[in-house]
């Protein structure tokens, strides 16, 4: 399926040729711009495809990127955030994870890059905030034989809970739900920092997605969002075509604090 081979090979790529998209791939690009905005009107998010992207990599180098290096490709879509509700984030990364895959198909790789201190009005803005733009294009070549570094994942029982927080779920349960395949594919998610921070209760056919953290620590919205679209996307491709339904509530487990922040019926 393509969404499992795309998620078994995703990278961020933070080094891209000189080279711009042809007149057909910039339109692909734009169309694919335009149908996500479309997508998600609703969520107060928005998205700007700058296609000189020169111009943008000039205004937001020193203060840009990671400490202040930014990420130089020759195209980039901004995420503008319309408000400051946490959910809207969500969405944001939801939408622009969705992006990130439908530029992959059609040929780009890319790479999230983080502007908070920048000044929105190099960016042309709608009048929201620009924390994140998206980076794209094609990458360089890489030295005949060079290793990629293996990323270390958590297990299924790690993240996978059974009726309560910290009770792992037994894997041949998981198999008789059919879904333990869902749930392998899924750890390969990108999340900041490669930090894994989601956990999923399962009862009474539901699956809470939770966040792990420590109390008083601030939770990553755009890991939030971008677990949510991947599960949705496993999850279709599995014949389960049901959505996630934002809740709220805290959980206190001995190892973590847990918030929760989604149900999605199995």
């Amino acid at each position: 399926m393509a969404i499992i081979r795309f998620l078994e090979n995703r990278k961020s790529v933070r080094e891209f040729r000189n080279k711009k998209a042809n007149k057909k791939t910039l339109e692909e690009i734009k169309n694919a711009v335009e149908k996500i905005g479309r997508e998600s009107e609703d969520k107060n998010i928005c998205f700007n495809f700058y296609e000189d992207g020169k111009s943008i990599y000039k205004k937001l180098d020193g203060v840009g990127g990671y400490n202040g290096v930014m990420i130089d490709s020759p195209h980039y879509v901004g995420l503008e955030i319309l408000n400051d509700e946490p959910r809207t984030l969500l969405y944001g990364s939801y939408y622009m994870e969705k992006l990130i895959t439908q530029l992959n198909a059609i040929g780009l790789d890319t790479c999230w890059v983080s502007v908070k201190d920048a000044d929105d009005s190099l960016l042309n803005t709608r009048g929201g905030k620009v924390d994140y733009v998206l980076a794209m294009g094609y990458p360089k070549r890489k030295l005949p034989f060079t290793v990629e570094p293996e990323v270390e994942r958590l297990g299924l029982t790690d993240i996978v809970y059974k009726d309560e927080v910290e009770n792992p779920i037994d894997p041949e349960e998981l198999d008789n739900l059919g879904i333990s395949d869902l749930f392998y594919y899924l750890r390969y998610a990108p999340s900041s920092y490669n930090t894994q921070p989601w956990r999923f209760l399962i009862k009474d056919h539901k699956v809470t997605l939770l966040y792990s953290h420590i109390k008083g620590h601030d939770i990553r919205y755009v890991d939030v969002g971008i677990i949510m679209y991947y599960f949705e996307a496993l999850a279709e491709s599995k014949g389960l075509n049901s959505e996630w339904t934002l809740v709220d509530g805290e959980i206190e487990g001995e190892k973590a604090n847990y918030t929760k922040i989604a149900v999605f019926s199995i």
